[in-house]
Order: structure tokens, then C-alpha cells, then sequence
């Protein structure tokens, strides 16, 4: 169970691994090899207040050759640290911008995606959590588009929806009915 080891990072010198202390409440989630010896080199960390803090070895964030495992990983690596509730989170490597918006109640209620790219987003499957039990459908709106309704699948407390192509640089919202 969990997140598994991230070996997608291993091209940097020893300098840049993490020396974490047997005390600390502490995941090693990836590491950078040398040989025959794993050095951390992102950490998952619980703090004493219940908070969580990710920390992101050299090239952590390094987006010239980041791969779509290396995406998805760090999408999990969010949800963990959100204790496995992101309201919104994509079932697949995208470059978009995924803003979930929930209720006092912690339902959610929409979803607005950006395509940050000039190219056009290839359709995708997007997970969706605190979905109100009696919805089954989504309200997809685009601009360029316009209207459709898309059908949710549901999976126990979880449900996915497939989100068609979005054009380069638009935006489109599904509102959950």
C-alpha cells in the first residue's frame, strides 16, 4: 500500500541526497543510487502538529525531461500528502490546471481545467472524490464547445469522468449534477 519507490532521479551527485535521522517520522519515497548504495532523495515527512511536508531532492522539479511516471508520481505524492483527499486529481499524465471547488460540506460541486499549452489536451480520465451520492452526471462547458453532459462512473466513494480534448490555452468547467 502507498507510494512506491521513485527511481525516475538518479543522475545527481551525493551531495544532493537527504540524510534523514532513524528518529524522524519519515518516508523514503525516492532514492538516487551510487553504485550499489540508495541515498533518499524524496522524503515524505509527518510533523509533529499532523501536517505532512514532501521534500523534493536536486532535480525534483526539473521539467526539461520529466517523465509520465515521474507526473503521476508526484500526483500521488500530493494526495498523500493530502491524506488521500484531493477532490480532483487526474488518472493520467496532464499539463493542465485542475482547480476543484467543494461545499462547506466537503462535497464537491465543480471542477474548472485549464489546458496550460498552446496543443490541444487529449481527452483524459479524471478522478473525483466527495461526489455527492446522488449525482450521475457532470454539466461539461467549454467555450470554444459549449454544452454536453458526460456520464460518472462510480468506484465505491470514488467516481472518474472522461474530459474530452480542450483546445490549446482554453478552459472548460464540469459542474456536478
Amino acid at each position: 500500500a502507498g507510494l512506491p519507490v521513485d527511481r525516475h532521479a538518479s543522475y545527481h551527485a551525493p551531495a544532493f541526497a537527504f540524510r534523514v535521522p532513524a528518529s524522524a517520522n519519515a518516508r523514503i519515497l525516492g532514492e538516487y543510487r551510487f553504485g550499489d548504495s540508495p541515498h533518499p532523495a524524496t522524503v515524505l515527512m509527518k510533523r509533529g502538529n499532523g501536517t505532512c511536508a514532501a521534500l523534493l531532492g536536486a532535480g525534483g522539479f526539473e521539467l526539461i525531461c520529466t517523465s509520465s511516471g515521474r507526473v503521476l508520481f508526484l500526483y500521488r505524492l500530493l494526495d498523500e500528502m493530502a491524506g488521500g483527499r484531493l477532490p480532483a486529481i487526474p488518472a493520467e499524465p496532464v499539463q493542465c490546471n485542475i482547480v476543484p471547488r467543494v461545499d462547506d460540506s466537503g462535497k464537491l460541486r465543480c471542477v474548472t481545467v485549464t489546458n496550460t499549452t498552446i496543443g490541444t489536451q487529449r481527452a483524459f480520465e479524471l478522478r473525483l472524490r466527495g461526489v455527492p451520492e446522488t449525482a450521475a452526471k457532470v454539466e461539461y462547458v467549454a467555450p470554444s464547445t459549449g454544452r454536453r453532459t458526460l456520464e460518472l462512473r462510480r468506484n465505491g466513494a470514488e467516481c472518474t469522468v472522461t474530459v474530452p480534448e480542450i483546445r490549446g490555452w482554453d478552459i472548460c468547467y464540469l459542474k456536478i449534477m
